[in-house]
């Protein structure tokens, strides 16, 4: 059998936990965005307490509940040698989410929305699934967000919008058991 690579830049591959004999799978769906100022950083991102004193201190909060997705990302390839096969070189993600929650007093809805538009350089953000999981926190990300309005009153007006950001590598989720539940 031929070798592909020297034996010195052969990586380990880990290993992944199999879970018997059913498949077990996790949900779909993003429930919120989360948004922290740049600056800040967690002690320890597990502790609600600690995201409670952040909320307290106005330097995160929570959209209010979406319905988001994260499709597959757009990966960039490019021919680094010419006898290799072209390599991806990095990867654009993104989060396409609507909103329907409505302030129809105060507007803070609109506040909200324009002031994470506005200022997304000086913001991180993460998403949370319905099952706890945190992603993130991301900083250096876009974001395009409108409030929209279908032909009929038997609709409701949304704000849709989304993220995108740069990453070769996923994710990998924290579990936070309880944060769902304090972000309301």
């Amino acid at each position: 059998m031929a070798t592909f690579c020297p034996s010195g830049c052969a990586s380990s591959i880990p290993a992944v936990a199999q879970s018997g004999c059913n498949i077990v799978t996790r949900p779909g769906g993003v429930g919120r965005l989360i948004f922290m100022k740049c600056d800040v950083e967690f002690t320890d991102i597990t502790d609600l307490t600690e995201w409670q004193t952040k909320m307290t201190a106005d330097e995160v909060h929570a959209s209010p509940e979406i319905k988001g997705s994260k499709p597959k990302a757009s990966f960039t390839k490019k021919k680094v040698a010419s006898c290799r096969p072209e390599k991806v070189v990095s990867a654009t993600k993104s989060i396409q989410f609507t909103d329907a929650n409505a302030d129809n007093t105060n507007f803070t809805d609109y506040a909200f929305w324009n002031h994470i538009q506005e200022n997304a350089e000086t913001l991180q953000f993460a998403y949370l699934t319905c099952d706890d999981l945190l992603y993130g926190f991301i900083g250096d990300f876009s974001i395009e967000i409108d409030d929209t309005r279908p032909d009929t009153d038997q609709e409701e007006a949304l704000f849709d919008g989304t993220i995108t950001w740069e990453s070769l590598l996923m994710e990998v989720p924290q579990s936070i058991p309880g944060l769902y539940d304090i972000l309301v």
